[in-house]
């Protein structure tokens, strides 16, 4: 038997990304033998030279509104240390901290707030909008306006007869709209960096 593997980002950082691709193709000994892997056993080819067309995409973007105050008022803390939100907060910023950090935590604040738990400094956030230091167990914010409402589209159309596909960036985040989809009675497989190879055989399967 012959078996393919198509993907079309096989590498993000490094070779390392390419180590469980060929796990799950059953090679073994894949660290020492990587480029040999690559030279003998990887087809590369943009879509030109694929002879592939693809139909025009149809997107369509929601605008997805605060829900909770809470939330919003630390989305707007973390963007107001960006000059070009055009938002201001009373915190004084940290101005050692480099952009990139501070984008990556924009990110995380729109998508699921708790992904910050490691990252942020200790804050306790108050009901007025204050965010103060505090050295005692941080008050998170729990709820997440954009998971519960791809939840929501997702549960709109669960009865047309076209199964979903859902891509996450974290984690935590596809765990929380699995956690929230099955809760509501819905088959659910999940596909990420710890799902173990028999478990990705029998999805892909």
């Amino acid at each position: 038997d012959i078996t393919w593997l198509m993907t079309g980002t096989p590498i993000q950082n490094g070779e390392k990304d390419l180590y469980c691709l060929y796990q799950l193709l059953g090679f073994k000994n894949i660290k020492s033998t990587i480029e040999m892997l690559v030279r003998t056993h990887m087809l590369r080819r943009k879509k030109d030279r694929a002879g592939i067309v693809l139909p025009p995409c149809n997107e369509t973007i929601v605008p997805v509104e605060w829900k909770y105050k809470k939330e919003q008022l630390l989305a707007e803390n973390i963007h107001a240390r960006l000059g070009f939100s055009n938002l201001h907060t009373s915190e004084e910023a940290n101005v050692d901290e480099h952009r990139f950090k501070i984008l990556a935590k924009a990110k995380k604040v729109c998508v699921l707030p708790k992904l910050l738990k490691k990252t942020m400094r200790r804050r306790l956030i108050l009901d007025d909008g204050v965010i103060q230091k505090t050295t005692k167990s941080i008050v998170m914010v729990r709820d997440t306006s954009k998971i519960e409402s791809v939840v929501a589209a997702i549960l709109l159309n669960k009865d047309n007869g076209k199964p979903k596909l859902v891509f996450c960036y974290f984690h935590e985040e596809i765990d929380e709209i699995e956690r929230l989809l099955k809760a509501q009675g819905l088959n659910v497989k999940k596909f990420d960096g710890r799902t173990s190879k028999k478990e990705r055989v029998h999805i892909l399967s």
